[in-house]
């Protein structure tokens, strides 16, 4: 039986297979493996380096070698790359950053990017969350409707729910917004950008 959000990201995945594999024929085999291991070394290597350099904070900085928080203090790098780890067929990292990213802490007192975290967090999670079967990771009878990281996608979109609610018509959606009780913010004065 499908719940609704299985239908849809179902059919959010043919289109993306469709239109992926509709250019097939027009590398050789040789050549689509030479692509393939290349990404996977290119992957890799900045994953190493964030890992390496930069974990826990968000991002690496490439010509300094180091980490900093950028909008959130979640290590988005990890659940940037969740997902790709899977696709790349690397179920040990996988595992390992799927415990990380189910213990994040989402109730500390910190500014955030509305639409960074919507896109790399929520995102992040919601595809991680649908690649959790094949990675042989713990899931419940109930998946894909339920399960741990659909469950955190679910309270932080929630969360940043109220900074897309604008009380002025006309005016865009809020940029910025505090995590812990959504209490709005229209600047980025009082961020948490840090770094090592």
């Amino acid at each position: 039986m499908f719940c609704d959000k299985e239908f849809i990201l179902i059919l959010i995945y043919l289109f993306v297979v469709s239109h992926v594999y509709s250019n097939e024929g027009q590398f050789s085999t040789q050549k689509r493996l030479q692509y393939k291991d290349r990404v996977q070394q290119m992957f890799y290597h900045a994953y190493d380096s964030y890992l390496k350099y930069a974990y826990p904070y968000d991002e690496l900085r490439p010509l300094t070698c180091d980490g900093y928080d950028t909008w959130g203090s979640y290590s988005l790098s990890l659940v940037d790359a969740i997902d790709t780890l899977a696709v790349l067929g690397n179920s040990t990292e996988f595992a390992r950053v799927y415990t990380i990213i189910q213990n994040l802490d989402i109730e500390r007192d910190i500014n955030v990017s509305v639409f960074e975290t919507n896109i790399r967090v929520i995102g992040g999670l919601l595809s991680a969350h649908l690649l959790a079967k094949r990675m042989n990771v713990p899931i419940n009878s109930t998946w894909p409707c339920t399960g741990p990281l659909l469950d955190l996608a679910i309270v932080i979109a929630n969360k940043l729910l109220p900074g897309k609610e604008n009380k002025l018509k006309g005016t865009p959606p809020l940029l910025f917004l505090t995590l812990s009780d959504s209490r709005r913010r229209y600047d980025r004065s009082s961020s948490n950008f840090q770094h090592r």
